[in-house]
């Protein structure tokens, strides 16, 4: 692990968030989806937060989005994050439905926009860890 990893804080997959850590590994983006009432899910892989059905399966769903809100960072929140400002902290709602926390990059963040459509790629952060971020579409 390098310094600058050590610096920066990288995501620790556990038991709940183990399968969504292994899809970004192979590029994709995989989320918990209920045989009862259709409903997706980032988190809480043991009930549906919909319906409360514990019959859930696992889902590869597409990386387009839009933009739902956002904001952008000017202030380094932390001595690691120094060198990424300014930088987009945006809601993305996928076309799943699926709504998460991501960053816009590799745009001027004063383009960014409520509605934009954007797209996933994956930022290797460490030797574990393909952090999904998100580019204008």
């Amino acid at each position: 692990m390098t310094d600058k990893e050590r610096e920066r804080y990288v995501p620790v997959p556990d038991g709940d968030s183990l399968e969504f850590w292994k899809g970004t590994e192979h590029g994709m983006l995989v989320v918990h989806a209920c045989r009862g009432c259709g409903h997706r899910q980032l988190d809480s892989p043991r009930r549906c937060q919909a319906c409360q059905s514990g019959d859930l399966y696992l889902e590869t769903v597409s990386g387009d989005g839009v933009i739902y809100s956002f904001t952008i960072v000017r202030r380094a929140p932390a001595k690691s994050l120094e060198d990424r400002v300014p930088y987009v902290l945006a809601l993305i709602t996928l076309s799943s439905g699926v709504r998460m926390v991501s960053n816009v990059v590799n745009c001027d963040p004063d383009s960014v926009a409520i509605g934009m459509p954007v797209k996933v790629v994956f930022e290797r952060i460490s030797e574990e860890i393909n952090l999904p971020v998100f580019v204008p579409a």
